[in-house]
């Protein structure tokens, strides 16, 4: 075991007039605090110039006013209000490091993802190298901090020049920094055998959730659509600006693919849907989404009717809801459950005990979030349906614009996210345009049908990649479950 080699940028050194030409009009160099950002090497910190400045592009006003309105006020559910920064810094790299805890070699990932019940299905083709990041993103237009792995295969003469780039985006892992997918063991892996197989891999930590640098402000946003899908995208700016500096004389294809599995499935649809707002350049060829809660909404619903392994996962996320939004949890949740649910999310890695061993919900829920449970979390102005409904894609007011084909990935037997609720989640979607193939894995629980179909997810968007012939009777038809590759030995 070796110790990480490590390689920081002075992003709060740079003058305000170097990165001033990256700016959109109008724009000012927000503060930094230089105890979050390290000092370099003079050669890194010329490197980072250079790929920062290659990276900038002419700042342009978006002609579709939807785009407009949706830069210029994003807020929604009483939030109180906020600009998207149009600043070129978000998605610079602050520093880097190297990941040498382990050799991610060919043998070694069919090992250890063997030994943690992980089938890929697919051939190890390449030895990895891993590194971890910290960049520059925006939440509620304030500059912040996250964090970051990339992947990257180790090529050898006769390998492809190219590689495609893929975000792969982590299930729950926690709500603090201590839960950091990027410091933890498996999600590196996960990553690690992506890269594998044949892709550069981008796996963003989300906001909250810091391996590197100081604190992180605030928890992270627990199914937050907004915050999850710009850290993601901007961890995906960073990834491409880093990966020169790297020297493994690996280059990328055109476009992006999407991967997430449970609360990644979420923020893989977050990322497609915010993507043509945010960053309406970046082409997004083909999202793969496993077990998403899509329909919070309704997912909601069942997990305050009865107790069920998503009730802790939805007072979780009121709990991340009220934090994020600025809403009042004892609106929602009893004493003690208001002030033990906010002091549980600042340490813990998983909501399972949350509920702090309650068996009857109405001593959790207030009376009046029942009564909005009963009624289906009406549409009525209130903060808690309209949370619910911001965050849940069948039901969100936010219009889609251009969203890309899209495999729907469902366990049959999914014991956390209600498949029945989800299946018709597939069927709204694909009544809002979204075009989607569908895959329910036969006899599979929550996790086993995410990681049971990586292949096929992985089949699905090397062919839209590709521009294979997508046939028609394969898009927006609901099929039966069948067996899914990475659960055939199973």
């Amino acid at each position: 075991m070796t110790s990480a080699r490590t390689h920081r940028t002075r992003a709060h050194g740079r003058p305000c007039e170097m990165t001033r030409l990256c700016f959109t009009p109008g724009s000012r160099c927000p503060a930094q605090s230089p105890s979050r950002l390290g000092l370099a090497p003079l050669s890194h910190l010329l490197g980072l110039a250079v790929f920062l400045a290659a990276s900038c592009a002419p700042a342009t006003e978006p002609e579709d006013p939807r785009i407009t309105a949706q830069w210029e006020s994003p807020a929604t559910c009483s939030a109180l209000a906020y600009s998207w920064l149009s600043d070129h810094r978000v998605g610079a790299v602050l520093d880097w490091e190297e990941d040498e805890l382990f050799d991610y070699n060919t043998s070694m990932l069919e090992t250890a993802l063997g030994a943690s019940g992980y089938n890929i299905a697919k051939p190890f083709l390449y030895d990895v190298r891993m590194f971890r990041f910290r960049y520059l993103t925006q939440d509620r237009g304030e500059l912040v901090e996250a964090t970051s792995t990339m992947a990257v295969p180790v090529l050898s003469d006769g390998d492809p020049s190219e590689l495609p780039l893929l975000a792969y985006l982590h299930g729950t892992a926690g709500f603090s920094d201590g839960c950091a997918p990027s410091a933890n063991l498996v999600d590196p892996l996960v990553a690690a055998a992506l890269a594998s197989i044949g892709h550069v891999v981008i796996g963003p930590d989300y906001l909250g959730m810091m391996s590197m640098g100081g604190p992180s402000p605030h928890v992270h946003p627990y199914l937050v659509a907004e915050p999850t899908a710009i850290a993601s995208i901007d961890a995906v700016r960073a990834g491409r600006a880093l990966l020169p500096a790297l020297d493994m004389s690996v280059a990328l294809e055109p476009g992006l693919s999407v991967m997430g599995g449970s609360q990644g499935g979420h923020a893989a649809l977050a990322f497609a849907w915010y993507a043509p707002y945010y960053a309406p350049d970046l082409e997004v060829t083909a999202v793969a989404a496993s077990v998403p809660p899509a329909d919070l909404l309704h997912q909601a619903v069942k997990a305050a009717s009865q107790l069920v392994n998503a009730t802790s996962n939805l007072v979780a996320f009121l709990g991340t809801f009220a934090d994020w939004y600025g809403a009042d949890l004892s609106e929602a949740l009893l004493p003690p459950h208001d002030t033990y649910a906010t002091s549980y999310l600042a340490t813990a890695c998983s909501p399972s005990g949350i509920t702090n061993g309650a068996t009857d919900l109405t001593k959790v829920f207030t009376p009046a979030f029942l009564d909005l449970v009963e009624a289906g979390f009406p549409d009525d102005g209130n903060v808690w349906s309209c949370v619910l409904r911001a965050n849940s894609f069948p039901y969100t007011p936010l219009e889609p614009l251009s969203l890309p084909p899209t495999i729907f990935v469902l366990s049959e037997l999914d014991e956390l996210v209600d498949t029945p609720i989800e299946r018709s989640s597939f069927d709204r979607l694909c009544d809002l345009g979204w075009p989607m193939q569908y895959l329910e894995c036969a006899g599979t629980e929550h996790a086993e049908g995410a990681v049971g179909s990586f292949a096929e997810q992985v089949d699905f968007l090397a062919a839209r990649r590709r521009g294979d012939p997508w046939p028609a009777e394969l898009r927006c038809v609901r099929s039966e479950p069948v067996v899914c590759s990475g659960t055939e030995a199973q």
